[in-house]
């Protein structure tokens, strides 16, 4: 019984020195920075910190920037790690703390908004995946897919939309601009080629000054529109993709969870967004006489009516 009894003692302390070295929870201290007072901010942070408050990690403070706040207050205190939500958030912790910790949610580009010392989860979804996405809800005789986008020094994207489109069955309908003012004339010219516009993130082509005329052309020529997020599906757009921000922040949390138990930054890689969603504007289908199954409309995290 004696021998039973080390043996047990002698296995349990083998595990606990393989087992990894956890910091405790008393003394993470985790900021969170927002740029901005928006909904979809909100949520990123919502799900932040529910998923690392239930880890037992301490949120120390949480700062807005858009309320005038800074983020001086804070030196001479101890801090592990900041969640930075939105480009100027980012900016600002590695202006005022260059040698931070930072996870960023809601920027395009993590690397670019943490440099070396951080991670985080961008807002773009990989090319294949948004196509694989669209194979799904689109329907079948829509196959012939025009894209307009800007001149690059870099080709390689237009690369691997070409090879993705094609693996899905795409028949993918380009037009090339250099500036703004030849839009209308690209996309005139996909008005009798393709079966749907596909607005992919260019921030030439696809931007707040360019979205009125995008929208009017798809309605008076009935040639749908896939938007970029909810917003351009309410104003007219057949569809879009779209991100869940409360899984964006508790995505996060889980690179934040590795790195405040010592993984480097350069292991704990960006990623896009897990979870897609996607909204439809079943009014503008109707118009364009477009039939979307029962399934994808039920399966919507919103239909505008």
């Amino acid at each position: 019984m004696v021998a039973s009894f080390v043996l047990r003692v002698a296995l349990a302390v083998c595990i606990t020195a393989d087992a990894p070295t956890l910091v405790p929870p008393a003394d993470q201290a985790v900021v969170i920075v927002t740029s901005a007072a928006s909904e979809s901010s909100r949520e990123a942070v919502a799900g932040f910190r529910r998923s690392l408050e239930k880890r037992g990690v301490r949120i120390k403070a949480e700062v807005s920037l858009s309320s005038g706040a800074s983020l001086g207050t804070l030196r001479g205190g101890t801090v592990e790690l900041f969640f930075a939500v939105g480009s100027q958030a980012a900016a600002a912790v590695r202006k005022e703390f260059p040698q931070a910790v930072i996870v960023t949610a809601l920027v395009l580009a993590p690397t670019e908004a943490t440099g070396s010392r951080g991670t985080g989860v961008g807002l773009e979804f990989p090319i294949e995946t948004q196509l694989q996405w669209l194979h799904r809800l689109l329907p079948p005789d829509a196959r012939r897919i025009g894209v307009v986008y800007s001149a690059r020094d870099d080709d390689r994207i237009m690369t691997r939309t070409r090879e993705a489109a094609k693996a899905q069955g795409f028949q993918l309908q380009e037009r090339l601009v250099a500036t703004p003012s030849q839009i209308p004339e690209a996309l005139a010219a996909l008005t009798n080629s393709a079966d749907v516009l596909w607005g992919i993130a260019d921030d030439m082509v696809m931007t707040a000054e360019t979205a009125r005329s995008i929208l009017l052309f798809s309605l008076r020529n009935r040639l749908p529109l896939i938007g970029l997020s909810r917003a351009w599906v309410t104003a007219g757009a057949l569809l879009a993709l779209d991100r869940d921000y409360d899984d964006i922040g508790a995505q996060c949390a889980e690179q934040a969870w590795r790195l405040l138990n010592g993984e480097p930054a350069t292991a704990v890689r960006p990623e896009s967004p897990r979870r897609v969603l996607y909204s439809i504007n079943s009014r503008t289908a109707d118009l364009m006489n477009v039939r979307l199954t029962a399934e994808t409309l039920r399966n919507a995290v919103e239909v505008v009516r």
